[in-house]
């Protein structure tokens, strides 16, 4: 072969049971149904194809004591982000002023955006 395989084979791929049984084995639940989700994430260049070194570093980062540190800080992040988007939308809204005719104007003063 290449060294790489596209999507539609690395589906036919996981659909062996000795492939199946592999990925179990290193932690990860994969089937013909979530692959293609699978595939998106470990081609990490995104050109449709997935090298080997692609496929080493893509299943690395699901497996292990890292991936549940990586998920606990990726929540963490999407929380601040939550956070200072509400704090942006507040802003936003004190600051448009919508008069008796249904236009909406901008209040004349500074916007006060709250560090993160």
């Amino acid at each position: 072969g290449t060294g790489s395989l596209n999507l539609e084979q690395f589906c036919n791929y996981v659909c062996d049971v000795r492939v199946q049984a592999y990925f179990r084995k290193i932690g990860l639940n994969v089937e013909k149904d979530n692959a293609a989700a699978l595939f998106a994430l470990i081609d990490l260049d995104a050109n449709g194809t997935i090298e080997l070194e692609e496929f080493v570093e893509g299943c690395a980062q699901f497996v292990g004591s890292a991936r549940q540190l990586d998920i606990a800080r990726l929540r963490k992040e999407n929380q601040q982000i939550a956070r200072q988007l509400r704090d942006l939308r507040h802003v936003i809204e004190s600051s448009i002023r919508v008069g008796d005719s249904g236009d909406a104007s901008i209040v004349a003063k500074p916007l006060e955006i709250p560090p993160p």
